[in-house]
C-alpha cells in the first residue's frame, strides 16, 4: 500500500488536505545506525507493518479523538464508560466470535486457521465505543488472547488464539451509514434485536448491573487516555515529515529492545508510543513480528502491570534521544521515581548505541 494511501484508513477530506499540505515529495530515509547492529536493523526496517505505520498512526488519532470529542463527558469516565465495556464484552466479542471457528493445535495448522478465522469477520466495522475499547484490549496482547480463549466460535468451541484483526480493521468505527457499517449493523441487529447499534443507549439497569469478567482492566486503561489524546493535539502529529521521523525513531526502540532484553518496562517517548502501540493494535502482525525479531513476545508495559505504554509515555518535549552521554547526575535524580528511572535508562542506553 502506497505511503500516501490514507482513504484505506478512514482519513480523507479536510483532514488529509491538511495533512500533506506542504509535504508533497516528502520521502523518508531512514538512517542506519552504526555496524555491528547493521544486520538487525534491516531486519527491522523490512517488517511489512513499516511502511503502514504513518497511516495506522492517523487513523489510531482520528479514533482517540473521536472518543475524547463523544458527549455525556466522552467515553472514559462514568456511565458512558461502563456502558460501553458491557457492550464491548457481552455484545462485540461474542458477535465476532461467532464468525470465527476454533482454532488447531499445530503451529502451522493453527495460522491457517486464524486466517481462515479472520476473514470470517475482517470485514466487520464495530460503533465508536467498541471500537475504542477493542484497540485497547489488544494493546495488553497477552490478556487479549487469555480472554479470547474463553469464546465460543462458529461450533461452540473455544478459541484457542486471539481474534487478530487487519490493518484496515485496527482503527475503523462506523456508524451503520457506510456500505461495511450497515453489513455490521444489520448481523448485530439480529444477534441482540433490542441493542441499539448506534448510537448507544444511555446507561441503565443493565448497565448498573454489568459487571466485568475479562482479565484486562480495560476500564482502569480507559480512564487515562484522555492525557495522551490532548498531547497529540499538537501541529507537529499532523506533519509527514515528523510523523516518518517517528517511525524511525520506534524502528530504533525496537533494536534497542532487541539488544538489550534485561530492560524491563521500557518507556518510550510519546511520537514512539504512538507508532508502537498502532503496531500492537495490528495484533496479528504483532505477535508474528516480535517473535521473529525477539523469538519472544514483546508484552512488557511500563509500571510492570499491563497498563499500554500510551497512558505513560513521556512527552516529546524535553525528551529527546541525543547521542550525547546522558550525564550520570541525571541517572542519580531519575532514581527517585520508578517511572523516571526506567526513561532514563531507556534514553541512557540508547545514547551508548549511538542511534541517532
Amino acid at each position: 500500500m502506497d505511503i500516501t494511501d490514507m482513504n484505506a484508513f478512514g482519513w480523507s477530506g479536510m483532514g488529509q488536505r491538511m495533512f500533506f499540505e506542504g509535504h508533497q515529495g516528502v520521502r523518508h530515509e531512514q538512517a542506519a545506525p552504526t555496524i555491528r547492529f547493521a544486520e538487525t536493523w534491516n531486519e527491522i526496517v523490512n517488517l511489512s507493518i513499516m511502511d503502514k505505520l504513518v497511516q495506522l498512526a492517523v487513523a489510531q488519532m482520528q479514533l482517540l479523538h473521536a472518543v475524547d470529542s463523544f458527549p455525556r463527558g466522552g467515553l472514559c469516565q462514568g456511565g458512558t464508560l461502563k456502558e460501553a465495556l458491557r457492550r464491548y464484552e457481552r455484545l462485540w466479542l461474542p458477535l465476532i466470535a461467532a464468525q470465527a471457528g476454533p482454532g488447531s493445535k499445530g503451529q502451522q495448522q493453527q495460522q491457517q486457521q486464524q486466517q481462515q478465522q479472520q476473514q470470517g469477520y475482517s470485514q466487520l466495522v464495530p460503533p465508536l465505543d467498541v471500537a475504542f475499547l477493542w484497540h485497547l484490549h489488544r494493546l495488553q496482547p497477552d490478556l487479549y488472547a487469555g480472554d479470547c480463549q474463553q469464546l465460543k466460535g462458529r461450533n461452540g468451541v473455544s478459541l484457542l488464539g486471539a481474534l487478530h484483526v487487519t490493518p484496515q480493521q485496527a482503527f475503523a468505527f462506523s456508524d451503520s451509514s457506510d456500505a461495511a457499517g450497515a453489513a455490521t449493523a444489520a448481523l448485530w441487529r439480529k444477534a441482540y434485536p433490542s441493542e441499539p447499534f448506534w448510537p448507544p443507549a444511555a446507561p441503565g439497569s443493565q448497565t448498573a448491573a454489568f459487571s466485568t469478567s475479562l482479565a484486562a482492566d480495560l476500564a482502569a486503561v480507559a480512564v487515562r487516555v484522555p492525557v495522551s489524546t490532548h498531547q497529540l493535539l499538537r501541529a507537529c502529529y499532523m506533519q509527514l515529515p515528523f510523523l516518518s521521523k517517528a517511525v524511525d525513531r520506534y524502528a530504533k526502540f525496537l533494536l534497542l529492545r532487541k539488544h538489550h532484553l534485561e530492560l524491563q518496562h521500557p518507556i518510550p517517548p510519546l511520537d514512539v508510543a504512538l507508532m508502537w502501540t498502532a503496531h500492537m493494535s495490528v495484533s496479528g502482525e504483532y505477535a508474528r513480528d516480535m517473535l521473529q525479531l525477539l523469538q519472544r513476545p514483546f508484552t512488557d508495559m511500563p509500571g510492570g502491570c499491563g497498563v499500554p505504554c500510551w497512558c505513560t509515555a513521556v512527552p516529546w518535549p524535553g525528551w529527546h534521544m541525543r547521542t550525547q552521554a546522558w550525564p550520570a547526575s541525571r541517572c542519580q535524580i531519575a532514581k527517585r521515581h520508578t517511572m523516571q528511572r526506567s526513561a532514563a535508562c531507556l534514553l541512557l542506553t540508547m545514547n551508548l548505541l549511538c542511534l541517532q
